[in-house]
């Protein structure tokens, strides 16, 4: 008996979601040997390839020789946002905060996002929408507000702020990739290549030493494998296949619980109460949201 393609849907939307969910202690890990240009130029470095692999796979290599000048300057732009701002904003807080800290605040994205929309899309929150999105802001409050005396995490303030304006920037890359006429895994090859190139330089002139340990390599190749390539291709299979999309857009907010685990059995942090109540009602604000609003994430 053969598999329904919903199913198919599923599975690779699981597959996705576990990805995800490793990535928070591998962002530490990489982070406590080495400095955040260092782990973002290796996982750029290896998502690159993963996409060219992709590409290859997709029989899509043939589309590089279509780029047009205006293709090449928009992804230069793309690859400014994402890869680069992006994640030095989330690896530089992810560098000064707790995991279990960090990876909540990030994951108001789609919060962000909403609420971009409004200037740039033209877009009206309905009220229930804005009740939700309050709902978001009440789970980032009691994460941000941790007291180290109680929880013994140190929330630090310039971590909390980069976390949230990371997010900010992952919403503003979403919006603006509409204006691509490319292939998503096309346009993300070329992000990911054009910043490869660009850090590169940045690299070379500020001098840092190429990581050597062990330690430094296998968990900044883990990002750049699984934070940064093949899960973008389970990812959008497991859409080309759904044939109810908004089950399985919803699987994703499996991830930031499915992390706290991980973070717990590797990074060995004690996952507060307040932690996990914030990131509830991050998440719960999310899914009202996505009910309430026209703005479909």
């Amino acid at each position: 008996m053969s598999m329904n393609n919903q199913a198919k849907a599923i599975i690779f939307a699981l597959l996705s979601v576990l990805c995800w969910s490793t990535v928070a202690p591998a962002f530490k890990l990489a982070l406590n040997e080495i400095s955040v240009l260092q782990v973002l130029t290796i996982a750029s470095g290896v998502a690159s390839v993963i996409l060219l692999i992709i590409l290859a796979f997709r029989n899509q290599l043939k589309e590089i020789k279509k780029l047009t000048r205006k293709d090449v300057l928009w992804s230069l732009c793309f690859a400014l946002i994402n890869p680069i701002i992006y994640y030095l904003l989330l690896f530089t807080a992810y560098d000064r905060l707790p995991a279990q800290i960090a990876q909540p605040l990030n994951y108001t994205w789609p919060v962000m996002l909403s609420l971009l929309a409004i200037p740039f899309l033209k877009q009206k929150l309905p009220w229930r929408a804005l009740i939700a999105l309050l709902i978001s802001f009440g789970g980032v409050v009691i994460i941000s507000l941790q007291k180290e005396s109680t929880t013994g995490l140190d929330p630090d303030a310039l971590g909390i702020f980069l976390a949230l304006i990371s997010s900010i920037a992952w919403a503003a890359y979403w919006l603006l990739q509409f204006k691509s006429r490319l292939d998503k895994s096309l346009q993300l090859f070329l992000n990911f290549s054009i910043s490869f190139i660009i850090l590169c330089g940045i690299f070379a002139l500020t001098g840092q030493d190429i990581p050597v340990s062990a330690e430094a390599w296998l968990p900044s190749i883990w990002i750049g494998i699984f934070e940064m390539g093949i899960t973008f291709f389970f990812w959008m299979t497991a859409m080309q296949y759904a044939e109810k999309t908004h089950i399985i857009s919803n699987l994703a907010f499996l991830s930031p619980f499915i992390s706290l685990f991980f973070i717990n059995l590797v990074l060995k942090e004690q996952i507060t109460v307040h932690t996990v109540a914030g990131l509830t009602l991050i998440v719960t604000g999310i899914l009202l949201q996505r009910h309430f609003s026209k703005i479909k994430i």
